[in-house]
């Protein structure tokens, strides 16, 4: 649980990291640059996710003494609470920056959202209808709410890929046999 909780914090500490640098890069701030700070945040964070979790599952794997069983259940385990506990601590740095670093995000959002809107060609009166619940969605208690249940399901699905390429041990090569 310790080591589970242990990457998780390190999943958690570099995804801030990479928010921090979008929002210093000026990609938190501008509705016209908003789209590509998401996509970078997007690839971003999975990638973070993908290489953490191999991290912390290789280590266990490597820690957990040869007689004890090791397999696919193992691994996944260990990659779900890595992912899970990252999605969790991931929840308090959401907080800080949506209420007290960067407290305009939630605006922000919502003036991107509206824009893509009309980019599309949406009639005006059914923009100004779906403005309340856009309003509510786009909301920084509402974005800290889904972005902790998505962020739990996400790493949830990365685990299983991960669990898939760490399930075996390495195979070590018997030493020579000197006659």
């Amino acid at each position: 649980m310790k080591h589970a909780l242990t990457y998780g914090f390190y999943m958690a500490l570099a995804g801030a990291f990479l928010v921090l640098g979008l929002y210093f890069a000026g990609l938190h701030n501008d509705p016209d640059k908003m789209s590509l700070g998401q996509n970078i945040g997007m690839i971003g964070g999975i990638t973070i996710s993908i290489v953490v979790m191999l991290m912390g599952v290789r280590e266990k794997r490597d820690l957990t003494p040869a007689d004890k069983k090791w397999g696919y259940g193992s691994a996944f385990g260990t990659a779900f609470l890595i992912g899970l506990f990252g999605s969790l601590i991931a929840v308090v740095f959401n907080y800080a920056y949506f209420f007290h670093i960067n407290p305009g995000f939630s605006e922000l959002v919502f003036q991107t959202e509206l824009a893509k809107l009309e980019a599309k060609g949406v009639a005006q009166d059914v923009i100004d209808g779906a403005e309340p619940m856009l309003k509510m969605m786009t909301s920084s208690t509402a974005m800290i709410i889904t972005g902790g249940i998505f962020g739990a399901i996400g790493n949830g699905l990365i685990a299983l890929m991960v669990a898939a390429f760490c399930k075996n041990r390495p195979v070590v090569a018997a030493p020579p046999v000197v006659e």
